[in-house]
């Protein structure tokens, strides 16, 4: 039988974390679904784990063995291969709610829309399974408006979890950008979401994100940030009748990544970065930005980097 829905899952290095993952995905209410694991080269037993898990429930899945390439080469080969009419990716160490699938099928087909995303919400691996509150709340939200939500975090779409039919990524030319090695979740839900028609947005946390304890950046993490910035610099260049998107884009991608930066960074390298990503150039087309506190943030950044970075630091204690 031909799936409905494929589950594209790229796997590196996460032994401790898979079996989770794969726990949620047998356990949905919606069971129309083929997964599809993409060995991206993983040296740990993480492949072996959850094929020996899927193998033990009957799921139907298969496996791409590829070099090393990274998320967004793992996620492209198992759109390639994919044989359902929807896409959904998810990633190895985060969990969805048991009834994810059959809420996000169900949005999509009431609405009569090709991508439908849901809330998510960070855990840790003490809580991974943790469950939120129920609303059956969703909504249809056209272009403009979904644009500017995304745009002032007012609704965060991430990229795991987002259900989209095949076809509108093949007709659009949407793949993930094997070049980015940073931030490239969000450069492709901006992609999607300036080709769409219209989006569902599922007001319920269905997506649990695992927050790592090991999550660091280090000198050699400049450079892959510099290819989000690269990235997201071209898809800039590329906007056409959309003023207010076009305008802060770039910048505020900027402030989100010092911001991050800030908390996983010594100062020396966060320096650098904030030096190579032209901060004062675009953070300070920040100051009408329709965001009081990123106006205030990023004035005290130009003002005082150093105060920006011990004000990031203690955000995270």
């Amino acid at each position: 039988m031909t799936p409905v829905i494929s589950v594209v899952i790229p796997v590196y290095q996460v032994e401790k974390y898979i079996e989770n993952s794969i726990s949620s995905i047998i356990s949905q209410t919606y069971t129309a679904y083929e997964i599809i694991l993409v060995n991206d080269g993983t040296k740990d037993k993480s492949v072996e784990n959850a094929v020996n898990l899927l193998e033990s429930h009957g799921v139907s899945f298969s496996v791409i063995n590829q070099e090393n390439k990274g998320v967004s080469a793992g996620r492209n080969a198992g759109i390639l291969k994919s044989r359902g009419e929807w896409i959904v990716c998810i990633d190895p160490d985060d969990v969805i709610a048991p009834h994810c699938l059959e809420r996000l099928l169900g949005a999509g087909e009431k609405y009569n829309t090709e991508i439908v995303f849901c809330n998510f919400q960070k855990v840790t691996l003490q809580d991974i399974f943790k469950k939120s509150d129920i609303s059956s709340e969703d909504r249809e939200l056209l272009p403009q408006k979904l644009l500017y939500s995304f745009l002032i975090r007012k609704i965060v779409a991430i990229a795991p979890g987002m259900l989209i039919k095949k076809d509108f990524l093949e007709r659009n030319k949407l793949w993930y950008d094997e070049t980015i090695k940073y931030g490239e979740d969000q450069h492709f839900v901006w992609k999607v979401l300036l080709s769409a028609d219209k989006v569902v947005f599922i007001k319920d946390r269905l997506y649990n994100y695992l927050i790592r304890p090991d999550s660091t950046m280090t000198s050699s993490s400049i450079d892959k940030v510099m290819t989000g910035f690269n990235g997201m610099k071209k898809l800039e260049s590329e906007i056409i009748g959309n003023r207010v998107i076009k305008k802060y884009i770039l910048p505020r991608w900027v402030f989100s990544a010092i911001n991050a930066s800030s908390r996983m960074m010594d100062f020396k390298n966060f320096c650098e970065l904030a030096a190579r990503l032209d901060y004062r150039i675009n953070i300070k087309k920040l100051f009408f930005f329709p965001d009081l506190r990123v106006i205030v943030l990023s004035i005290i950044m130009l003002i005082d980097l150093r105060l920006f970075y011990r004000i990031g630091r203690a955000y995270t204690k």
